[in-house]
């Protein structure tokens, strides 16, 4: 199961998202859906509570509407055992703790339960630009990649 738009050859992907338009094959809240079906769980719940550029989350009607999403998901996901990622924006200032693998990578930031190696935002940068997208706010790109590492993380657990 996935959210977003993530098109990734090779894997049967069910993607889910609280709007429904073209593309979505599940449109539901990612906490009110049974989660046991699927091998792996890749989420993107909305940012704009935790945003560092969204200086009115206190004012902010979808901000407040939407903030309780990526804590409740991440006490969601854990409780399961399936790997999961969740990606979210930078601002650990805001962000949930938790006893989950985390790390920054461009923009954002991630939950996972799974060990992966991914290369460092500043060696990636000076060093191999093929990593991480020069424009600080092509999120998809980054995310995409990040993914990419947690699929071959999965497949490297399991054989």
């Amino acid at each position: 199961m996935c959210a977003r738009k993530h098109r990734i050859p090779g894997y049967n992907i069910i993607y889910n998202d609280i709007v429904d338009y073209e593309g979505i094959d599940l449109c539901c809240d990612c906490l009110n859906i049974n989660l046991e079906p699927y091998d792996f769980i890749i989420a993107t719940p909305p940012c704009n509570y935790y945003s560092r550029a969204n200086y009115r989350r206190q004012t902010s009607e979808v901000a407040q509407r939407t903030k309780h999403i990526l804590p409740k998901l991440i006490e969601k996901l854990s409780q399961l055992n399936k790997p999961f990622i969740i990606e979210n924006v930078c601002n650990s200032s805001l962000l949930p703790k938790s006893k989950l693998f985390e790390f920054e990578f461009g923009q954002h930031h991630f939950y996972t339960n799974v060990f992966m190696l991914i290369p460092h935002n500043s060696y990636a940068i000076r060093q191999n630009k093929q990593y991480i997208s020069r424009n600080k706010r092509d999120g998809n790109y980054n995310v995409d990649l990040v993914i990419k590492y947690f699929l071959e993380a999965i497949h490297e657990n399991i054989n």
